[in-house]
């Protein structure tokens, strides 16, 4: 139960959160954009970190799509998934119990 609660938190405030994106700012805003408004050293560095880790295919076939997307997928995205989850633990183990006969 306290599970499926954070998780009902969390995809409410993803939602929102993606709402103020695409409604509030310039549009459209893409998320490479924000993250660089945030910190404009991120993206550079974050390609750089990958590239010496060794694993240049997850910025070229991972993040480098995603940070072509419109900022407000993620967190609607996240929010998609977290509803997801707490949905799937609200329904149970699934077993019903066997009723009594009067």
């Amino acid at each position: 139960m306290n599970a499926q609660r954070t998780l009902s938190i969390v995809a409410a405030i993803m939602l929102v959160a993606a709402f103020l994106l695409a409604t509030i700012g310039p549009s459209p805003t893409i998320l490479s954009d924000l993250l660089a408004t945030l910190s404009p050293e991120l993206v550079a560095k974050t390609a750089q970190w990958l590239t010496a880790a060794d694993a240049e295919w997850v910025w070229r076939r991972v993040l480098l799509p995603v940070l072509q997307r419109p900022a407000w997928l993620v967190p609607a995205s996240i929010s998609l998934l977290a509803a997801g989850g707490a949905a799937t633990l609200a329904m149970g183990d699934g077993q019903r119990r066997p009723r009594r006969k009067k």
